[in-house]
C-alpha cells in the first residue's frame, strides 16, 4: 500500500516539489524532537500513575534498524499523501483550517482495520492529524510532520507500546496491570487518555498561533 502511494505521489510535480522547496533540516529535526517528548512526557505519565511495570528486552540490532527504516517509510509515505496530496488539494477547494480538518477524518479512515481501535484511539489520530496538518500550514514544509510522524512512531515502538495496533521491536516489554484509557492497552499510546491531552494542547496551540500570525489571510491572499 505505501510503495503503491509513494510511486503515485512522486508522478505529482507539486507534491514532490512541496517536499523539497525550501529544504530545511531544522524543521525535521524540531519535529523529530517534539513527536519523541510527547511519547516520552506519556510514558512518565503512564508510569508515575502505576499503570504499567518496565521490563528491559534483549537488544537485537537488526530488528531495531529494521523497523527504524519500516516505520519512516511509512510515515513518510502517509504524509506526502495526507498532507502532501489530500490537504493541498482540499485547500484549493476550501480554506485550509477546514482542509486539515478533513484530511485528519480521511486519517482516520485509512486507520480504521487497525487492531483494537476504539473511539478513544480514533480521535486520538485525528488530534495527530491536525498536528501534522496545522504544523504544515505553518511550516510549508513537509519536514517537520514527517519528522514528527516517524519518531512520534518510532518512541512508541522503542518504549514497548504498540503502534496503531501493531506490535514492532522494541527496547523495553510493557506489563499493563489491565488494559484502559490511561496506558492504552494493546492499541499503544494512541489509544491512551494521556495521548488525548498531549495532542489536544498541541493541536490548540498551533491553531491559535496560526491565527495569531494571521497565517490564514496570507494563504487567502
Amino acid at each position: 500500500m505505501m510503495i503503491f502511494i509513494v510511486s503515485r505521489l512522486l508522478r505529482e510535480k507539486f507534491v514532490f516539489g512541496k517536499l523539497f522547496e525550501n529544504l530545511s533540516y531544522r524543521y525535521l529535526l524540531f519535529g523529530a524532537a517534539c513527536g519523541t517528548l510527547c511519547v516520552a512526557v506519556g510514558f512518565l505519565l503512564i508510569y508515575a500513575f502505576g499503570q504499567m511495570t518496565i521490563s528491559k528486552m534483549p537488544i537485537r540490532w537488526d530488528f531495531i534498524l529494521s523497523s527504524f527504516v519500516m516505520i519512516a517509510f511509512s510515515a513518510t509515505a502517509e504524509e506526502l499523501f495526507f498532507r502532501g496530496f489530500v490537504q493541498n488539494l482540499l485547500t484549493k477547494i476550501i480554506k485550509p483550517i477546514m482542509a486539515v480538518f478533513f484530511t485528519s477524518i480521511i486519517f482516520i479512515l485509512f486507520h480504521i482495520l487497525n487492531p483494537d481501535l476504539s473511539f478513544l484511539s480514533a480521535f486520538n489520530i485525528f488530534l495527530a492529524g491536525l498536528v501534522f496538518g496545522f504544523s504544515y500550514l505553518i511550516t510549508k514544509n513537509l519536514m517537520f510532520p514527517i519528522g514528527f510522524h516517524i519518531f512520534f512512531n518510532c518512541s512508541q515502538s522503542y518504549l514497548g507500546f504498540n503502534i496503531s495496533g501493531e506490535q514492532m521491536p522494541s527496547l523495553f516489554e510493557l506489563i499493563f496491570p489491565t488494559a484502559n484509557i490511561i496506558n492504552g492497552g494493546t492499541f499503544g499510546f494512541e489509544g491512551s487518555i494521556f495521548c488525548t491531552l498531549i495532542l489536544s494542547g498541541l493541536s490548540i496551540f498551533f491553531f491559535f498561533k496560526i491565527k495569531k500570525s494571521g497565517f490564514l489571510n496570507k494563504i487567502r491572499n
